[in-house]
């Protein structure tokens, strides 16, 4: 998420943070302040590249998500 925040966004800054809310859980974000929120979308199946979304949108949804400012 990191690598794809920093190749999409418009913004110079990228937030990376990472809390233990309890002792079971982790939190993990990456954040930016893009201009358009992110599009998910189907990559060729020989594409190199444009699975970032892809690879996270089952865990996300599972696990949940939030738009933090």
């Amino acid at each position: 998420m990191v690598s794809n925040a920093v190749q999409h966004t418009s913004s110079s800054m990228i937030r990376v943070a990472v809390e233990r809310p309890s002792p079971t859980r982790v939190r993990l974000a990456v954040s930016d302040r893009p201009q358009r929120q992110p599009t998910l979308r189907e990559p060729d199946a020989d594409a190199e590249s444009g699975r970032g979304l892809v690879l996270v949108a089952a865990p996300a949804e599972c696990w949940g998500t939030d738009n933090r400012r």
